[in-house]
């Protein structure tokens, strides 16, 4: 299979080496930087999960790829726009996001057209410690779908694709309800690691930010609800045990999973955390403001979540890393 991956950071990294190791023509995107031109000299090394190097091609330059069966988009957010313009000219036979947020396939839609594009979410963690090197911190499974929900052979062949090299793969019917089940968690989350700078597990574990969590998760829920998509618990993001337990259970549900990650030997960032650590700009403005945006014209109160998404959006600004400065 011919899969163009559009973002070479720490997921694109780890899926793309992994398609490669098994014979996929597999061509990493991006922008000049240190990490794609190591890969394009040495190679891509793997290490964490699985631990392996392989050869891996890569480009800044797309005008010179021409079609793909799979393209896949793993850049952040706010850079989708941009990097949409460099690949428009593809004959592609599906393209799917893996991206946060929750208006990535629109994005895609509107330039290869709808008919071409499926639903999709990962749950693999990983984080780049340096150039030419990926740290693959959770196996976690990789989810597609049809948007209308239906199967299709396509997403089949891109399943078993996914498993011939060896990630978790799995083809849902209810894309749509996976999508939305992690992205209400991971906002939450993620607006407070920006602000604790803790790891994951850390995070999860504290009492106080557990509360916090499951009632922030609750707020969040009333929008995909109010579009008419039942919640689920998505992987490591417990959204329907947060909204159907009483308060206490559902925060005790959640300081035992942060216990069971740091006892399995993981304490991986949050990536909005990573990228402040790093003095990156972070994902918040362009999927969780969407997302306060939608509250507002809906008129439903998420008090909680609007002041925390200010207060992580003003430390951003105050590190000198917002779109604003």
């Amino acid at each position: 299979m011919k899969v163009i991956i559009v973002g070479a950071g720490a997921l694109g990294s780890v899926i793309g080496a992994c398609l490669a190791r098994t014979g996929e023509e597999v061509v990493l995107v991006d922008v000049p930087n240190p990490h794609l031109d190591l890969i394009s000299r040495q190679g891509l090394r793997v290490k964490g999960w699985q631990d392996f190097s392989v050869p891996v091609k890569t480009t800044t330059d797309p005008s010179q790829l021409r079609e793909a069966d799979l393209l896949l988009f793993l850049t952040k957010s706010m850079d989708t726009e941009q990097a949409l313009k460099r690949v428009a000219h593809l004959r592609i036979q599906c393209a799917v996001s893996l991206q946060n947020g929750v208006i990535k396939e629109e994005r895609l839609g509107r330039v290869f057209g709808s008919d071409k594009v499926l639903g999709g979410l990962t749950l693999i963690g990983a984080q780049r410690p340096g150039p030419g090197v990926v740290e693959w911190t959770a196996e976690g499974i990789t989810y597609f779908g049809e948007l209308d929900g239906k199967r299709s052979q396509r997403g089949e062949q891109i399943v078993d694709t996914f498993k011939r090299s060896g990630l978790k793969a799995e083809l849902r019917e209810d894309i749509l309800s996976l999508e939305w089940s992690k992205f209400i968690s991971w906002a939450a989350t993620g607006m407070m690691s920006a602000l604790t700078r803790l790891p994951f597990p850390r995070l999860l574990q504290n009492p106080e930010l557990a509360s916090l969590l499951v009632r922030m998760v609750r707020e969040l829920s009333r929008i995909p609800e109010a579009r008419g998509i039942t919640l689920q618990d998505c992987g490591p993001h417990r959204t329907r045990t947060m909204l159907d337990k009483p308060l206490a259970e559902a925060v005790q549900e959640v300081i035992q999973a942060g216990s069971r990650m740091e006892r399995a030997g993981s304490l991986p960032y949050h990536s909005t955390a990573q990228d402040i650590l790093a003095g990156r700009r972070t994902e918040m403005e362009d999927c969780i403001g969407p997302l306060i945006a939608e509250a507002r014209e809906r008129a439903i109160e998420i008090p909680l979540t609007a002041a925390v998404y200010a207060l992580a959006r003003g430390l951003e600004s105050s590190l000198g890393l917002s779109r604003d400065r």
